[in-house]
């Protein structure tokens, strides 16, 4: 409870009853995750390995499911840019696509 109930996944009112319910949550949507990410692994390729299937929508199907719980949850997508235009990594490690404009 106090990894998958922690206040970067919970907000005010923090009550045990929230938290629980938030971790049991957190829980199930880690595993589904999970689940989904097996069953996009394709291989195994030569030398034993795996890789992610490649999809036409940018190349990967997480992509449009990303794009689903964005637009349920108004998550925000950064992209980050230092002061003279250039794309910086992103700090939470999530992959940064530069677009020219």
């Amino acid at each position: 409870m106090d990894d998958l109930a922690h206040s970067r996944f919970l907000g005010e009112p923090r009550t045990a009853e929230r938290k629980m319910r938030r971790a049991d949550l957190m829980g199930r949507y880690l595993d589904a995750v999970a689940r989904l990410y097996f069953d996009a692994l394709k291989g195994p390729e030569p030398g034993n390995f795996y890789e992610l299937e490649l999809n036409d929508n940018f190349g990967s199907s997480f992509e449009a499911m990303r794009h689903l719980f964005c637009n349920m949850t108004n998550a925000p997508t950064p992209v980050w840019i230092n002061g003279n235009g250039v794309v910086q990594s992103n700090p939470l490690g999530e992959v940064v696509v530069s677009v020219q404009g």
